[in-house]
């Protein structure tokens, strides 16, 4: 059966039932102020497995319809959210940022 399961017809595979489990999240985007907005607060799920808080939301919503289902007593802790800045090297001799 599994872990959602405890209650399984053979003892040997009974598990004690999942109490909590934790979601964390970090968005990456360039400082460019002309996307980082959107990539932190409105993209879709980025390519780099990443969400924006939108994104994020709409998958926490995911799990907690399987979990409503499978699980309901399980709890959900969300304990990690942030940012990375991918900051882009300046090209000193011409004197503006690289991309």
């Amino acid at each position: 059966m599994g872990a959602l399961f405890p209650e399984s017809e053979e003892p040997q595979f009974a598990a004690p039932p999942v109490q909590f489990f934790s979601a964390h999240n970090y968005v990456s985007s360039t400082n460019d102020p002309d996307t980082w907005q959107a990539r932190y607060f409105t993209d879709p799920i980025g390519t780099n497995g990443s969400f924006s808080a939108l994104a994020f939301i709409d998958q926490l919503r995911e799990l907690m319809k399987i979990r409503d289902e499978l699980s309901p007593k399980t709890k959900i802790v969300i304990d990690e959210l942030g940012t990375f800045d991918q900051i882009r090297p300046i090209d000193v001799e011409a004197g503006r940022r690289t991309i």
